[in-house]
């Protein structure tokens, strides 16, 4: 018998279901690095493209540097078949002008690899592209920052040093995307003297 004793039957209240995520407190956060930037310091914007053609001029660049030593010389053509070589399918098939988008990233990447003392900097020792690394924030120790450092070298006398290959415009951010990057790599390589560069086509 459902009544209660006032011979009143209850009424059935309709479970609440509550689909929110679950979040914990004392859990651990994982952030990208640029994210994360944005996130503390509006101002300081890491986006620096304005469409996927321009994107993609940066990740040419980019496989272009890892790539370069397989070039037998420095002939336009040379350069070239390899960034040909380089660009995906799907890349080219989505690119709004993928021969121009090629020849930007050979115009950029030609003019950064030709910065004063880079090349010798690049084939001062063993290279690491595209290297990821996760880090606890400083500022927010259940924070973990996740990245992708460029470039880094490891010279002979055990110097590193981190580069990054920006083809957008100087901005304040990509210094504060470097110190973050320049304290994962001391943790990487602890007691290692460590440096780190900025490198923008002219």
């Amino acid at each position: 018998d459902q009544t209660n004793r006032n011979g009143i039957a209850p009424r059935h209240q309709p479970a609440t279901d509550f689909f929110e995520p679950l979040i914990d407190p004392g859990g651990v956060e994982r952030v990208p690095v640029t994210q994360a930037l944005e996130a503390d310091a509006t101002p300081l914007r890491i986006t620096e493209f304005t469409n996927t053609d321009d994107a993609l001029v940066g990740t040419l660049v980019h496989r272009l540097f890892q790539f370069s030593a397989e070039l037998p010389d420095l002939r336009v053509e040379t350069i070239a078949g390899l960034a040909g070589r380089l660009i995906r399918p799907e890349e080219r098939a989505t690119a709004a002008n993928a021969g121009a988008t090629l020849d930007r990233a050979i115009s950029a990447w030609s003019s950064m690899r030709a910065q004063p003392g880079l090349y010798a900097l690049l084939a001062s020792g063993d290279r690491m592209h595209e290297l990821p690394f996760s880090c606890v924030s400083p500022e927010a120790p259940n924070r973990v920052l996740r990245g992708t450092i460029d470039c880094l070298v490891r010279s002979a006398d055990g110097t590193i040093t981190v580069i990054e290959f920006k083809t957008g415009a100087p901005s304040a951010a990509h210094q504060a995307q470097l110190d973050v990057y320049l304290e994962a790599a001391r943790a990487l390589f602890p007691g290692a003297a460590v440096a780190g560069r900025i490198i923008y086509p002219r």
